[in-house]
């Protein structure tokens, strides 16, 4: 940490040879930077102002906070920070008391559960009166070029950013029920050994071979899967992953690995009139969804579920389109199913919005999470669903840290990250 200005003509690197453990760089350095700041930042009316379009704020300042206090108080870091869940709860709570007011989940009316939620990440504070962004980086109006590469290859695209049956099994269905039993620490269902399939819960209704029926609105905002209506190049503008068909073309390396493409940060109005349509679209770091599931994961590790929970993880699930209450889940009623449950709804709602490789190395779980297989499905031509493991994966205790570069090394002398 580099506090004082450095003199190139002395020495700028023994005063630094200790590097600053979590509390010292995280708590004693950043968050004191954070609370120092914010009052001197442009206060809300100010920086909404059309013209400071993106600017940090005040409460962009104790958004970013909140979250790290969440980052501090979770299993990784608690130790070493000396943050607690309470620290975060106290956090996420005094953002939604001092600004809260400004901020909402956002939904137009007349417009579907699904489209709203699609719409909080594409839509801007100044077109579209999006009130759920807190900071974010402002884009101007944008076209087909920046939207090919993760467009499916039979709109022409390049297919880059595909989701997983992994990503897909974690949805509820619409009713707020669970397809599937139950859940591990990473938020995942469990698949027994061996198996492709989580244990089914069949009570909700939940057919494996009609996997995309009845499901969580979400899953449609998110991911495009055999026969979604999309775009304008194909002959009947619905995907097509069977072999040889558009979106699976023979000999194409681009075509989805694993049966789907992504739906969400696509404009579809950009798809119209030859792809020569136009749209906003925003990138989104802080939201004010995060602020409520931020909220909801620490009071549950304080007390456990209780109503306050519930009623915030509903707040973001029913903007989505759930119509089930969390407090009608038997299975959610102790701190751990909830807490699973929580990783689960986190890793929903802010898919593809760079969450969940901090939160599964936050909850220690990262090993468990990121070296499992890649999970993904084959469409025959008769419309059958099988699934399969699409790609193998690594993810090694030592990789929580990435290494530190030779060359720093042997400058410093600085001891490496463990297992490098």
């Amino acid at each position: 940490i580099i506090t004082e200005v450095l003199d190139p003509e002395e020495d700028m690197i023994t005063p630094y040879l200790k590097r600053p453990g979590t509390k010292e760089f995280v708590v004693d350095f950043i968050l004191k930077e954070l609370a120092e700041c914010e009052p001197d930042l442009l206060d809300h009316d100010t920086a909404w102002a059309s013209n400071r379009a993106g600017r940090v704020s005040q409460p962009a300042a104790r958004a970013l906070a909140a979250r790290i206090k969440l980052y501090m108080a979770s299993p990784r870091f608690s130790t070493e920070s000396g943050v607690t869940w309470q620290d975060a709860a106290d956090a996420a709570k005094s953002f939604i008391n001092d600004y809260g007011q400004y901020f909402g989940l956002f939904a137009q009316a007349n417009v579907s559960a699904s489209d709203n939620y699609g719409n909080a990440v594409l839509f801007t504070t100044y077109t579209g009166n999006n009130n759920e962004t807190i900071f974010f980086r402002n884009d101007a109006t944008i076209g087909w070029g920046q939207i090919n590469l993760d467009t499916p290859v039979g709109e022409g695209g390049s297919g880059g950013n595909c989701p997983s049956q992994n990503l897909v099994d974690m949805y509820d269905m619409a009713d707020g029920s669970s397809p599937f039993r139950q859940y591990d620490a990473t938020g995942a269902p469990i698949y027994a050994s061996g198996s492709l399939t989580p244990a089914i819960n069949t009570a909700s209704g939940y057919n494996d071979a009609d996997m995309w029926t009845n499901r969580d609105p979400r899953l449609d905002a998110t991911v495009l899967y055999q026969g979604t209506p999309w775009g304008t190049m194909r002959t009947d503008s619905k995907i097509d992953v069977r072999p040889g068909m558009a979106d699976n073309p023979t000999g194409n390396a681009n075509a989805t690995p694993t049966g789907y493409y992504m739906r969400k940060y696509i404009p579809a109005t950009i798809l119209s009139s030859n792809h020569g349509g136009t749209a906003y679209r925003l990138w989104t770091i802080i939201r004010y969804a995060e602020i409520l599931m931020n909220y909801a994961e620490a009071l549950n590790e304080i007390q456990g579920p209780c109503q306050e929970v519930y009623d915030l993880l509903d707040q973001v699930r029913h903007r989505a389109g759930i119509t089930g209450s969390v407090a009608d889940r038997a299975d959610l009623r102790d701190k751990t199913a909830m807490r699973n449950f929580i990783h689960k709804e986190r890793t929903v709602e802010f898919a593809f919005e760079e969450h969940r490789s901090w939160d599964v190395r936050r909850w220690n779980v990262a090993v468990e999470a990121l070296s499992r297989p890649i999970y993904g499905i084959n469409v025959a031509m008769d419309g059958t669903v099988t699934r399969k493991v699409a790609q193998q994966r690594v993810f090694e205790q030592k990789m929580y840290l990435y290494p530190v570069p030779e060359t720093e090394d042997w400058k410093t002398g600085i001891e490496n990250n463990p297992g490098w």
